[in-house]
């Protein structure tokens, strides 16, 4: 997992320009978002990130604990 925060391709880590990649984003990103589209145009698709956690969640029990504070320190 590589947690970025610059928006230009270059910065990118050498592993994330050659390997199949899966792009999770929030809404707190815009969708015009230089990376986001420099990954679109590799053809990755971008998954909102409630998409992903269902994917994960689908054919699984789950227990979620949700909020805006506290969870890292429960």
């Amino acid at each position: 997992i590589w947690v970025g925060h610059s928006d230009a391709p270059d910065d990118l880590p050498p592993w994330a320009q050659h390997q199949e990649l899966t792009l999770v984003w929030t809404p707190a990103v815009p969708a015009d978002f230089k990376l986001k589209r420099h990954f679109e145009s590799r053809g990755i698709q971008a998954l909102k990130r409630a998409e992903l956690l269902g994917a994960i969640t689908r054919d699984r029990p789950t227990l979620a604990v949700a909020g805006t504070h506290g969870k890292t320190t429960t």
